[in-house]
């Protein structure tokens, strides 16, 4: 039985993604950021990678709520600039310098046009296994706010219990 990772219980396990679709902006070795698409509630979320393990292997994840149409209109930008975005993961590759620079600043700006940071998922570098979900505590909205720019000193690893080393 397929469930929206929303209603995937804090207990542990893990659970097959259920993303219909995943529009990655900034990609090394995985997803850092995306747009993903719930196969099950059909929201839609920006995400930003705010914590991983040392090896990258596992990522947590800040999720915030986007409009319906932001997957389409990234899509549109990727078109526009001559790519053919396929598949239920896509990733931008051999993106022309000269148009590079200009559609990930056009994509980042959608991306940033999402709501307050309302989920957290700890998953694997591709988003399709995730191996716990939490709702993020009002109190600690500006902490995952300061992580997706870059510039928070929260561990979130610790907050979902799993081992910065990667084991």
């Amino acid at each position: 039985m397929n469930i929206c990772f929303e209603q995937f219980s804090e207990g542990g396990g893990e659970l097959k993604a259920p993303f219909s679709r995943q529009l990655v902006v900034d990609f090394y070795d995985g997803t850092f950021t995306a747009l993903v698409e719930c196969a099950i509630c059909g929201r839609t979320y920006s995400c930003f990678i705010i914590d991983s393990n040392g090896k990258l292997t596992v990522r947590i994840f800040a999720l915030r709520p986007i409009e319906l149409d932001a997957l389409d209109r990234v899509t549109q930008l990727d078109i526009k600039a001559g790519l053919n975005p396929t598949g239920t993961y896509w990733v931008p590759q051999k993106v022309p310098t000269e148009i590079a620079g200009t559609l990930y600043r056009q994509a980042s700006e959608i991306l940033n046009s999402a709501g307050t940071p309302e989920w957290m998922i700890a998953a694997n570098p591709y988003i399709d296994t995730i191996f716990g979900v939490k709702r993020v505590p009002n109190e600690l909205v500006a902490d995952v706010n300061a992580s997706i720019e870059r510039n928070g000193a929260f561990d979130w690893m610790s907050f979902f219990g799993i081992p910065r080393d990667g084991s």
